[in-house]
């Protein structure tokens, strides 16, 4: 006896009902909650709308941070002052910047720019402290807090703080600019005549970041040290 597979009657009858119900009972479900939805959706209106709002604020105070940073900078190029004059006057408006704006990415700019600031005026103190200030503000592995470890070992350098300069590199931790802190470690190491740690450095370098925009000069210092 062959099983009848044909679909019951009464389920036949149920699956050719038009889905005209299925729409009339969610039609008189708004219908009885409209007072409820209202008000979710006008909720939920306004916190979209405060949103975008909020967003076009903090967009707002991000472009006036960087025009106020932009007018100091402009400032050092103005012809009817002197060298010192600009200076100093970049120094503190750059210090009122940084307590106007705190914990800001433009405020690591401001510090970067008075250390820079600093050294030009050969208070190199000055400078290395504002260049300390900033890398313990950085957050995380950054190129920004890459590039202002550099500058720091460069001054010390300067400053003829060279294994000051060696101990505050070697300590660097982070892949992000490696490459930089390889070379500007081997670079100081040969300033104090560590040939060995030199080339082992300048190899490392070459072997580990064969693209480095660093390659041309570490190829170059590189029969400096070699036997």
């Amino acid at each position: 006896m062959t099983e009848d597979k044909s679909i019951p009657k009464e389920v036949e009858e149920a699956l050719a009902q038009p889905v005209d119900d299925f729409f009339f009972h969610l039609a008189d479900y708004f219908y009885r909650k409209r007072k409820v939805l209202i008000s979710f959706g006008l909720g939920l209106l306004v916190l979209v709308v405060g949103f975008l709002g909020w967003r076009e604020w903090v967009s707002a105070q991000e472009i006036a941070r960087n025009v106020a940073l932009y007018q100091i900078e402009k400032g050092l190029t103005d012809p009817n002052l002197d060298f010192k004059t600009k200076n100093d006057r970049a120094l503190d408006r750059l210090a009122d910047f940084a307590k106007t704006y705190p914990n800001t990415a433009q405020v690591h700019m401001a510090r970067f720019m008075r250390a820079n600031l600093f050294a030009g005026q050969g208070q190199y103190l000055k400078a290395q402290m504002e260049l300390e200030i900033l890398i313990a503000s950085i957050e995380g592995d950054t190129g920004f807090k890459r590039i202002a470890q550099v500058v720091l070992a460069n001054l010390l350098r300067d400053q003829g703080k060279v294994d000051e300069a060696i101990s505050f590199l070697e300590a660097v931790q982070g892949s992000v600019m490696r490459d930089a802190i390889l070379l500007e470690l081997a670079e100081a190491y040969l300033k104090v005549k560590k040939s060995k740690e030199a080339k082992a450095t300048l190899d490392e370098l070459l072997k580990d970041y064969p693209d480095s925009l660093y390659k041309h000069r570490a190829q170059q210092l590189l029969p400096l040290v070699s036997p």
